[in-house]
């Protein structure tokens, strides 16, 4: 298991992606506070992706895309179908 301090992965975060090193303190701290924000965004493209996959093997290759839109009660998710 790995046992990073705040300031080793503050430090990891300025030096693979180059962020300033406040942004990187604040993004560190936000993660440690509520840890299921860091992977609630990736979770989501993943199943965006996976029920895009489901949709394209049963109606075939046509293009799709996603809207995603927020509002502060709800978050309303519309998987268009383009036949061009």
């Amino acid at each position: 298991m790995c046992r990073w301090t705040a300031d080793d992965a503050t430090d990891y975060l300025v030096r693979v992606s180059g962020i300033a090193r406040s942004k990187a303190e604040l993004d560190v701290r936000r993660i440690i506070t509520f840890p299921g924000q860091a992977v609630a965004p990736e979770y989501g493209h993943l199943k965006l992706v996976m029920l895009r996959r489901l949709a394209q093997s049963a109606i075939g290759n046509l293009k799709l895309y996603c809207i995603v839109t927020f509002t502060i009660k709800e978050m309303k998710i519309s998987v268009g179908i383009s036949f061009t």
